[in-house]
């Protein structure tokens, strides 16, 4: 008798995702956050082999999930539809029900339109160009030397220099 199959794939058999690594070196170098990588794990998770295109994550269950708040979920989820992983198909609605938004993985072909794959994630570069790369945070206009302090350089205390530089 030949193999069975069922809508999650050959019965008896477990699913994989195949991941590749161009995604999770884009993340790198987009320095994508924790929750916005392992959200990306779940939307890909939930993708079937012919669902790309109707991929249903609402962000409460997401955030139980992941076990962080829905709000900490969508931002994850705006990180990634920003950065170009995933896009919006269908945006959620409330209209007598609830709709929950529907979104395809940019890096497979569309199962609903026939569309190709986009890869926008490699065309994608990060909003902020002042980061340094270093886990500190931003770079400083002075060089990183320190905080800027002009009434040390006059040698007065910080009340009295702002008392002169913002009355006048």
């Amino acid at each position: 008798m030949g193999k069975r199959e069922n809508f999650r794939g050959i019965k008896g058999k477990s699913r994989f995702a195949l991941i590749p690594f161009s995604i999770f070196d884009a993340m790198a170098r987009l320095r994508m956050t924790t929750a916005a990588r392992a959200a990306y794990c779940e939307v890909y998770h939930s993708y079937n082999g012919r669902n790309n295109g109707k991929l249903c994550v609402p962000c409460r269950e997401l955030g139980d999930k992941l076990n962080i708040s829905h709000d900490r979920a969508a931002r994850a989820m705006k990180e990634l539809t920003e950065a170009g992983f995933i896009k919006l198909v269908t945006p959620s609605v409330f209209l007598g029900r609830r709709t929950s938004a529907e979104y395809q993985l940019t890096h497979l072909k569309c199962d609903m339109t026939g569309d190709l794959p986009t890869s926008d994630y490699e065309k994608y570069e990060p909003v902020n160009p002042r980061w340094n790369g270093k886990r500190t945070g931003f770079t400083r206009p002075n060089g990183g030397k320190g905080t800027i302090q002009p009434w040390r350089k006059e040698g007065v205390s910080r009340a009295t220099w702002y008392r002169r530089n913002t009355l006048n």
